[in-house]
Parts: C-alpha cells; sequence; structure tokens
C-alpha cells in the first residue's frame, strides 16, 4: 500500500501543478487500465512424489473468482516528459500495478525510471522496467502476455531449483528421501514442497519455463529506428554482492525489425539469482552439492520470432531455448504459434505453446479469447486456457471487461 499512496500522491502533485506545466514545454499525463473478469481457476499444490514416473504429484480446488487483470494488468500511471532543446528530451515514467478486485497495490511498481531520450542516439533509462526480452516475448505473444496467455510461464526461483537440486540428489541414494515410506527421513522432500509451493508454480498457466520481466536497479538503451530496425539492451544490478557471495547481475538485449506486414525479433536474457546452501542429506550430514559458480542460479533465454499479417489475420510465431545452469537440467525447447483475427467489432485470438525437455519435462497451452469493442476505449472479452503440465491439467476461463483511459 506504501507503494500505491506514493503513486497517488505524484498523480495528485502533476494534477495540482497543471497550470504551470500548461505554460511551460513540459507534458503530464495521466493513464490507467482498469480490467476484472468473473470466472474460475484451479489452485494447484503440491502435495506428493511419484516415483515411478518421477514427477510430483499436485492436488487442486477450483475455485470461483472475480479477478483483477485478465487482458491487461490493472494499473495507474503517470508519463512526464521535458524539452531541452536541440531534439533532446528528459522524462520520466511511473507506473503502478493494481489488484482491481480488492483495491490494493499489486506490489513493486511495474516502471518507475527517469531518462533522457534524442531521435538521433536513442533513449536511455534508469530505473526498474520491462527487459528487452519481455518487450520481444509481449509483442509475438498474440495474446500480449495477458492472463490467459498460452506461453505465460512463471521460472522456479534460485531457492526452488537449488531445493530441487537437493531432492533428486536424495532421491539418488535412496527411495526413503520422496516421503512416501513411514520410515523414511522426510526433511528434504518437505523442504522441496513447501519451496516450490511457495513460488506459486503448480498454479501457473502457460507452457513456457519463463523468465523475469523487469529488472530492478537497471540501466536501458533503446536505439532509433534505422529503416525498421531497432535494438534494445539492458542490465539489471542485483546490489546484493556479500564477502562471500558476488552478485546476479542480470542482463538482456534484442534485435527488432518491423516495416509493412512483416515482424521479426530475436532476444536473449540472463537471469542471476543468489541460491543459498541446500540441506544435508538424510542421515548423512552433507550437504548437497549444486554446482554453481559463485552460488549463482542462471537461468538463460533465447527467442526468435516472426509475425505477418494477411490483412483477414495477422500470424504470430516462434521458437525459444531455456537453460538453467545447473547440472542434468537440460536445455528446454519452446515454440508457439497464434492468430489474432478482426471481424468488425469483434476480434478473435487463438495460440498455442509447447515446452519441451528431458530434465523439467513436457507442457503444453492451449489459449483463445473473444473480444468485442464498445468503444475505442472498453472491450468485453471472454477467455480460456488449458495447460497441461508434467502431472494435471491447469484450467481458466473468464468473462470480463476492460477500460483504458
Amino acid at each position: 500500500m506504501k507503494q500505491q499512496s506514493l503513486v497517488l500522491a505524484a498523480v495528485l502533485a502533476s494534477l495540482g501543478a497543471g497550470g504551470a506545466l500548461a505554460q511551460s514545454s513540459n507534458s503530464v499525463e495521466l493513464y490507467g487500465i482498469a480490467d476484472a473478469y468473473i470466472g474460475s481457476r484451479a489452485l494447484y499444490q503440491y502435495t506428493g512424489y511419484d516415483t515411478v514416473k518421477g514427477q510430483f504429484i499436485a492436488s487442486k480446488v477450483n475455485q470461483t473468482v472475480v479477478d483483477s487483470g485478465g487482458l491487461n494488468q490493472s494499473r495507474l500511471g503517470i508519463r512526464v516528459k521535458e524539452d531541452l532543446g536541440n531534439g533532446l528530451s528528459a522524462f520520466a515514467h511511473i507506473e503502478q500495478p493494481l489488484n482491481l478486485d480488492a483495491g490494493t497495490s499489486a506490489g513493486a511498481a511495474r516502471r518507475s525510471v527517469v531518462g533522457l531520450q534524442s531521435a538521433t542516439w536513442g533513449r536511455l533509462a534508469l530505473g526498474r522496467q520491462t527487459t528487452p526480452f519481455h518487450d520481444v516475448h509481449s509483442d509475438f505473444d498474440v495474446q500480449a502476455d495477458d492472463r490467459f496467455s498460452a506461453i505465460g510461464g512463471l521460472p522456479l526461483s534460485a531457492a526452488a531449483m537449488a531445493q530441487r537440486e537437493a531432492f533428486r540428489e536424495c532421491e539418488r541414494q535412496g527411495a526413503a528421501c520422496t516421503g512416501n515410506f513411514a520410515t523414511g527421513d522426510k526433511s528434504v522432500f518437505n523442504a522441496t514442497i513447501a519451496v516450490i509451493n511457495g513460488d506459486g508454480y503448480a498454479g501457473r498457466t502457460g507452457a513456457f519455463v519463463g523468465y523475469q520481466r523487469r529488472f530492478n536497479n537497471s540501466l536501458r538503451y533503446d536505439s532509433p529506428d534505422f529503416g525498421g530496425f531497432s535494438g534494445s539492451a539492458s542490465i539489471g544490478l542485483g546490489e546484493n554482492k556479500t564477502a562471500g557471495a558476488k552478485a546476479a547481475v542480470s542482463g538482456a538485449f534484442s534485435l527488432r525489425y518491423a516495416n509493412g506486414p512483416l515482424a521479426l525479433g530475436f532476444a536473449h536474457q540472463v537471469d542471476q539469482e543468489q541460491a543459498k546452501t541446500a540441506p544435508p542429506l538424510p542421515g548423512s550430514g552433507t550437504v548437497v552439492s549444486v554446482p554453481l559458480g559463485g552460488g549463482i542460479v542462471k537461468l538463460q533465454n533465447t527467442m526468435v520470432a516472426g509475425a505477418y499479417d494477411f490483412g483477414v489475420a495477422r500470424v504470430n510465431a516462434g521458437f525459444n531455448l531455456a537453460k538453467y545452469n545447473l547440472a542434468g537440467v537440460r536445455n528446454q525447447k519452446e515454440a508457439f504459434i497464434g492468430a489474432t483475427v478482426p471481424v468488425g467489432a469483434f476480434t478473435l485470438v487463438g495460440q498455442y505453446g509447447r515446452s519441451r525437455g528431458d530434465s523439467l519435462q513436457n507442457a503444453s497451452a492451449w489459449a483463445g479469447e473473444a473480444q468485442y469493442a464498445l468503444s475505442k476505449r472498453s472491450t468485453v472479452y471472454a477467455a480460456f486456457n488449458q495447460s497441461k503440465l508434467p502431472s494435471y491439467t491447469n484450467r481458466v476461463v473468464g468473462l470480463g471487461l476492460r477500460h483504458v483511459f
């Protein structure tokens, strides 16, 4: 709530200064999105482990909900720009996500940056902001990374990945570690379940492994457009270096081409996160060895995607390679195809995504949306997502309204 209050205070301050701003070369824009839907979703929690299939077992509860953010996350934002002359301008951009259903802040700001931009050399921003990889992912995701996206994802945290490796090592040393035996030591199994459930991983929708959408403490550069070509790069400083561990520095870059009906994109991102030491193995007193450079869990995503607008429909497709820097965790190969079909005031959207790998196992998802524009700013929609994950199928459906202002 503190973050939300700061944004609202900034809004009031900007409105109060409206007269002065109108007389200068500055511009201030207040904007937002209010989006909510009624529907149902499955809430999963991991509760066990199948030693034959090598899969965690999940139990579900079907829940009827009124949720915030179906097509877009609800938000309130401010854009400020000042002309400094000679084609140079300064800007600030603050955007706070909102839980429309509960009337609360939805966590950290979606964006909080200050920077300089020029038509000649591009744009430079400091603060919390989206990554170039996320921008490419959203551009070629026909669902624009919405709540029902077939290629959304939720990466396991460093703690969860390290704990997963501890569990796998425990499993290799004896089935008692899985918690399926009354006389077995269940400490590693119970710790693994607790950490992964704490991530909300069991309740995810979308087939992909996922990635970090925004970097804190970041510097980002966006180039001008050169005949349809453009590029972006960003770095997120972990600012968590200690005497015994190096800082977890993340980075991303992208190259894009857009000219007429054709669009192409390439993006790469490296997410880094410090990992705590895994717990001792039952009965051994030894700590599980998880090979990490400097105690860092690293997740790399590399995507290539394209789209073509045929007039009657726009078709998007792409491929992504996801990889953790953990021994025994192989590359995850991911692909998607989707289409957007405008029919008068209606827009029909469909998408399929899949993820294949021997280590993180297979997942696939179908999703569809029917949107009807009541006006340029108001849209009603019906949407669904069915995600087939390693040991269960997650379904989310909703009927909602989005208003843009």
